[in-house]
């Protein structure tokens, strides 16, 4: 890893729907972007209802991205059906 990297699992009430979660934090550019004020937060859950989620936020160039990731395609197909709630909700 070229550049700034953190790592933390984080603790979850067994209750939560969280079966865990991981959070990876890369930057100075340490992301895929390699732009020197690029920061990446990715967050690597396990929910109840929606299993295994990769979640990436992107800040660059003062914008920022968020992308979601299933291995289900049930999922991704629920995902995408609910893009526009998703995308309100992260603009809010």
């Amino acid at each position: 890893i070229d550049g700034p990297y953190l790592f933390a699992a984080l603790p979850s009430h067994p209750e939560s729907g969280l079966r865990h979660a991981q959070l990876h934090l890369f930057g100075d550019g340490g992301g895929r972007r390699g732009e020197p004020d690029a920061i990446q937060v990715h967050l690597d859950l396990d929910l109840t209802a929606l299993g295994p989620l990769w979640v990436s936020l992107s800040l660059y160039g003062g914008h920022c991205q968020c992308t979601l990731r299933s291995a289900s395609e049930e999922i991704c197909a629920l995902l995408d059906g609910h893009r526009a709630e998703l995308e309100a909700a992260l603009q809010a």
